[in-house]
């Protein structure tokens, strides 16, 4: 069983349709919403400086939101 968490700002929306992709296959997300400050601080620790980053099963990192997209839609077999 994959485990997944989201790391974004918590003030994002455009993590919205990952969030929505989750509960609809029923699969449990655990989640980390960064502040502004607290992103200042912590973006040296993200090799893209980018957020939505989502990590699987504490070491698959995946960046940005379009190819995590893709790789839920793979995983989840959700493409037409």
């Amino acid at each position: 069983v994959s485990s997944f968490k989201l790391y974004d700002l918590d003030a994002s929306k455009q993590s919205d349709l990952i969030r929505f992709i989750f509960q609809f296959v029923g699969v449990p997300l655990k989640e980390k919403k960064f502040t502004t400050d607290e992103w200042e601080k912590a973006k040296s620790e993200f090799p893209f400086d980018q957020l939505p980053m989502l990590r699987i099963n504490h070491q698959l990192k995946v960046y940005y939101l379009d190819p995590i997209l893709r790789y839920l839609a793979r995983e989840f077999h959700l493409y037409g």
